[in-house]
């Protein structure tokens, strides 16, 4: 509830005791003014002058927001509004994914608020862990804490968008360093002052992203978890028809790492974590999932190869069987583009490498079955 006066508080006036009571309270609340536990005491007139330590909290406050600093605070006035606006906890919005395809540069989240903070004196903090902070107003974040806090302090004003890209890389680094992939963490803004916290919000629930693909996958081509041997198992996550729709790499990597996503945003469920055929061939050559060239079918991303020069053309197309056989007996070296209506591999020295039903496929080209027909590009850069 916010809270009102019957005059004003501050310098040159006398007030209430009731009154300098409760600015005094608020002054406490907003983190400028140390006030005693007990009540004011009652003093024997009926008004009293405003304490010196009284008035230069309401300057020091006023100051924050720029402009005059009169060092009064009046009924009905801007620095009484703006102490009730700042004593009240902010209130964090539910925290949605944005599609990454258009909005990993906005940071991949959307994370508002309402409420009014200084633009000022106080820092604005999005504490996540797997528990709700460890601290109430009028308290310090505990020195363990810190780390789990992102600093949006230059980023308050945006409440429709708080994080940016640069802001959602210190995001990921809090769930790498709690280890919160696929989990549903516990997300609350902290406004703090001179280290103490002025304001815990409500707290939300903030879905993690599966664990991020560290390094490059083409450096792991033949291991049967393409080097992942301590992370969930990546899965076909495409249509059971084979159509599509598996989880991208997002491209470039974000601090070494390539995340999941489709359609809302990141890949949250680790049954979700991998990819369809065309996705994994994608992202071992490095191919953006804005590019658009992973929508379509197989010719689709043999177009765009060949457009970008990632890929040329050869004397393999609407091939058989025996055909695409006979080929590589003919070139058992060299690394290849390979597609028969929507399904698409790479080829590597003879050796298949696919992302089809059971996940990840490596066997060698004389011992693959190659129904319908297939087109061929040669790379033009080795895997």
């Amino acid at each position: 509830m916010n809270v009102s006066i019957s005059g004003s508080v501050g310098k040159g006036v006398n007030s209430s005791p009731m009154d300098l009571a409760k600015i005094q309270n608020l002054l406490a609340a907003v983190g400028v003014y140390k006030t005693p536990n007990a009540a004011v005491a009652t003093p024997t007139s009926s008004k009293t002058k405003c304490p010196d330590d009284v008035v230069e909290a309401i300057t020091s406050f006023q100051g924050f927001w720029g402009g005059s600093s009169d060092g009064r605070v009046d009924p009905g006035g801007t620095t009484l509004h703006r102490l009730n606006r700042v004593a009240h906890p902010l209130q964090l919005h539910a925290i949605t994914r944005k599609p990454l395809q258009s909005g990993i540069s906005a940071g991949g989240y959307h994370l508002r608020y309402t409420g009014d903070l200084p633009p000022d004196g106080y820092s604005l903090l999005l504490h996540v862990d797997a528990t709700p902070p460890p601290v109430s107003a009028g308290g310090r974040l505990p020195q363990d804490n810190e780390d789990n806090c992102l600093d949006l302090t230059d980023r308050a004003k945006h409440h429709s968008d708080l994080l940016n890209f640069e802001k959602l890389k210190g995001l990921l680094k809090i769930f790498d360093d709690q280890e919160l992939w696929a989990t549903k963490a516990r997300a609350a803004l902290l406004v703090e002052r001179d280290g103490m916290v002025v304001s815990v919000s409500n707290v939300q629930i903030i879905d993690c992203p599966v664990q991020p693909y560290s390094g490059d996958l083409s450096d792991h081509l033949g291991d049967d978890k393409l080097g992942e041997d301590d992370a969930p198992t990546l899965n076909y996550t495409g249509a059971s028809d084979g159509s599509g729709g598996g989880a991208i790499a997002y491209i470039p990597a974000i601090d070494g790492k390539y995340y999941f996503y489709y359609g809302d945003g990141f890949e949250i469920d680790n049954s979700r974590r991998g990819f369809d055929c065309t996705t994994f061939a994608g992202a071992v050559l490095g191919i953006s999932g804005n590019s658009g060239a992973m929508g379509g079918n197989g010719g689709d991303l043999a177009a765009y190869l060949v457009g970008k020069s990632v890929a040329c053309a050869c004397d393999l197309d609407n091939a058989n069987e025996a055909e695409v056989h006979s080929f590589f007996e003919d070139h058992p070296t060299g690394s290849y583009y390979a597609w028969s209506g929507g399904h698409v591999i790479l080829i590597k020295d003879a050796v298949v490498h696919e992302f089809t039903f059971g996940g990840y496929k490596h066997p060698d080209v004389a011992d693959r079955k190659f129904l319908g027909h297939w087109s061929l590009r040669k790379l033009t850069a080795a895997l």
